[in-house]
């Protein structure tokens, strides 16, 4: 409900939004206050059926895709604005990072973003361009990809608390 309530309120389009519940190429974390789901992501590890992401960038993921390596994503990010913080961002991408190299051994991460917000992934979080921007019809939003390999995969300590 979270992210559909934060997708509707930017203009995004909520109706494709649903997914398999049991598919175990997904985890989702979600983060609660006093009961109430505040901020929520979901990490996707490539798989036969592929990555959402492929539906703009299959091009550029097959340059990720190759022996050794295994491709995660993150999607369905969204935070309540009441609790919108840098610090709650970063423990969901910490989260996410931990999960993601212990259940799904992942070596890589990608995440489409709104072109708006992809400077502060890379300035705070070391993502990097990966795909030009295009037209996202899931959300029916623009989106740009952004891609960080895993294994130094660190939020700074002054960028927390």
């Amino acid at each position: 409900m979270l992210v559909r309530r934060m997708y509707a309120w930017r203009g995004y389009d909520t109706e494709s939004l649903g997914w398999q519940a049991d598919d175990p190429n997904r985890l989702t974390l979600v983060a609660w206050h006093h009961g109430e789901v505040v901020a929520t992501l979901t990490l996707g590890r490539d798989s036969p059926a592929g990555l959402l992401a492929d539906g703009l960038y299959a091009s550029e993921l097959a340059l990720l895709r190759c022996p050794g390596r295994v491709v995660c994503e993150v999607t369905r990010l969204a935070i309540d604005p009441e609790f919108r913080s840098s610090d709650l961002l970063f423990s969901l991408l910490q989260s996410a990072h931990c999960y993601g190299k212990q259940f799904f051994a992942a070596s890589d991460v990608v995440i489409e973003v709104n072109p708006r917000h992809a400077r502060y992934y890379q300035r705070l979080l070391g993502f990097r361009p990966f795909g030009s921007r295009r037209q996202c019809p899931r959300v029916n939003a623009p989106a740009v990809l952004l891609h960080r390999e895993l294994h130094d995969f660190a939020i700074p300590a002054d960028k927390i608390g």
